[in-house]
């Protein structure tokens, strides 16, 4: 059933949160909703709101370091908010002369009153305007608060409270309360297991690609995940509030009252009247609800068993991508490799490089007085003096710069490999090599060195390889590769 959301909000409510200041825009809304909701029992005036928003523009640093360029862009953002009464203006109210912050705070709460955030109420008894936020504003900046606190819902009492609503004298006494209720508390129970799962699904991600060092993953492991995720959601959910312990037991209540036709009749009843339907349409919405029920305990194992291999894939990236980076200092390669990428990241690595004088030459490497000697030769390996050629100009030298860079970068680092590899196992758990699609010479390199990692014990997966080598190699586009499936490993002391 489709609700039309913008008869109830304006419909320039998220005009403020969808451009290049949007995070003022959201800091001096949760400043004013904390003063007014959060703290003392407090009326927040009209001159109250303009001094708080005020000094949260001077404490930004695009405040102190651009004053001229956020008073331009603050300025054509209120123009883009359209006109529009101005309910909380005082028309005795004269601005005169204001600090730089106070006027542009005035014109932030212009917009957001005009885009419908809040109003002004005039109260005698302060003998000025008063800021009140909307209703579905408040609701709306409650949840935003939970979801930048990275807040989860407590999963407690969701399973029990569906059993608690089919308990034989609920049935009894009130069987459409008891049928409302039960569906009404699915509802919330599925929902928050999609919502876990997809919460857990953003981890894995976060660890490859935000955190870059051991103590920052514990961090990620300990602090955030353990406490916000595991303790407070998926820990009851598979103990104390799991819904298996009371899935039989549901049912078995369902079909007692849908095989009673007097209880089937009251519900219905019951429906009718606190619905405002006719009766046939109350029928049907009974056997909307129960079917709902029914369907949604046949096929929650689907939704946990997804919940489990994504808390499994999570806690596997994240152990081996600790142990990598605890042990690529202990050998020589992965020292040069660490001090290589961070020569890479450095911002102005081509104007370090020009600005520094290095002296660039080109270096063959393949031709008859190279380093490189052909296996087949079996000549003994000697000392060589590099030909230097001609020193190259400040262009080639760039270009040369661009592809160290690329090459240098990490394209094929064990950690990259090792998201690539677990974002291709996510579903099935294994990948044969027939399956993958070699168009390119880009493809093929990928293939090589998901093999070559995956040789390595501290990988998430492993390369299975045909007992007998004789087996006729695979020929996929122009490529000649030897069979052979890729598997995720299962991890040790990992629930699954």
């Amino acid at each position: 059933m489709f609700f039309p959301l913008f008869k109830e909000l304006p419909i320039s409510f998220f005009r403020p949160l969808s451009g290049k200041l949007a995070p003022i825009y959201w800091a001096a809304i949760h400043t004013l909703y904390n003063l007014d909701f959060e703290g003392e029992p407090f009326e927040i005036t009209q001159d109250v709101a303009i001094e708080q928003t005020a000094l949260l523009l001077e404490q930004t640093p695009e405040f102190n370091a651009f004053p001229e360029r956020l008073r331009e862009e603050l300025g054509q953002d209120v123009e883009e908010g359209g006109p529009g009464p101005e309910a909380g203006a005082d028309p005795g109210a004269e601005v005169g002369e204001e600090r730089a912050a106070r006027a542009l705070a005035r014109q932030l709460l212009k917009r957001l009153e005009r885009c419908g955030w809040f109003d002004y109420e005039y109260r005698e008894s302060r003998k000025g305007y008063v800021l009140n936020f909307r209703d579905y504003a408040a609701r709306i900046i409650h949840t935003l608060t939970q979801v930048a606190q990275q807040e989860q819902p407590v999963f407690e009492g969701l399973a029990h409270s569906i059993k608690s609503a089919l308990s034989q004298t609920e049935i009894d006494e009130k069987p459409g309360v008891a049928l409302y209720n039960a569906q009404k508390s699915t509802r919330d129970l599925v929902r928050e297991i999609k919502i876990l799962s997809r919460n857990i699904h953003r981890y894995p991600e976060r660890a490859l690609k935000e955190a870059s060092t051991a103590k920052a993953l514990l961090e990620l492991q300990l602090d955030i995940y353990q406490k916000k995720v595991v303790d407070s959601s998926y820990h009851r959910f598979k103990t104390t509030d799991n819904i298996f312990k009371y899935r039989s037991f549901i049912l078995a209540q369902l079909s007692k009252l849908e095989d009673d036709p007097v209880l089937s009749a009251s519900a219905t009843q019951w429906i009718s009247k606190n619905q405002a339907l006719g009766y046939e349409d109350a029928d049907a919405r009974f056997d909307e609800w129960r079917g709902l029920i029914r369907s949604q305990m046949a096929t929650i194992h689907v939704l946990t068993d997804d919940l489990d291999r994504k808390n499994a894939r999570y806690t596997a990236t994240t152990l081996q991508k600790i142990s990598y980076l605890l042990n690529q200092e202990r050998d020589l390669q992965g020292k040069l490799v660490k001090y290589l990428k961070a020569v890479a990241e450095m911002e102005d690595t081509r104007a370090w490089a020009l600005d520094a004088g290095l002296p660039c030459f080109a270096v063959s490497h393949f031709d008859e007085g190279s380093l490189y000697v052909r296996p087949k030769d079996r000549a003994p390996l000697e000392l060589a003096e590099i030909p230097l050629g001609e020193a190259l100009d400040d262009e080639r030298k760039r270009e040369l710069i661009r592809s160290a860079r690329t090459l240098v970068g990490g394209q094929y680092s064990s950690a990259r490999v090792y998201g690539i590899a677990l974002e291709m196992l996510r579903e099935r758990g294994f990948v044969a090599v027939s399956e993958f699609k070699l168009e390119r010479t880009e493809d093929l390199t990928r293939l090589v060195f998901l093999s070559y990692h995956g040789r390595d014990r501290r990988a998430p997966y492993e390369l299975r390889l045909p007992a007998s080598w004789k087996q006729t190699d695979l020929r996929i586009g122009r490529f000649k590769v030897r069979p052979g499936e890729f598997h995720l490993k299962e991890i040790q002391g990992v629930d699954s």
